[in-house]
């Protein structure tokens, strides 16, 4: 995952959390919990930037 890939939800199958891209990589933390920072576009939610677990994501477009 790298800033400018489109991204979704893992498990969301009716995508209903929407799809975003990927702003900011946080690698700073263990392996395991790296973040993004995603500019979601269909979330219902208020917060349409926030800090995601990669880990949560999939890539369903890859930026150049």
């Amino acid at each position: 995952m790298k800033v400018g890939d489109l991204v979704r939800m893992i498990n969301d199958p009716a995508t209903w959390l929407g799809h975003g891209i990927v702003l900011e990589i946080d690698n700073s933390l263990r392996c395991d919990l790296h973040r993004a920072r995603v500019r979601w576009f269909d979330d219902w939610d208020d917060e349409l930037v926030e800090w995601v677990r990669t880990r949560t994501m999939e890539v369903i477009s890859e930026s150049m």
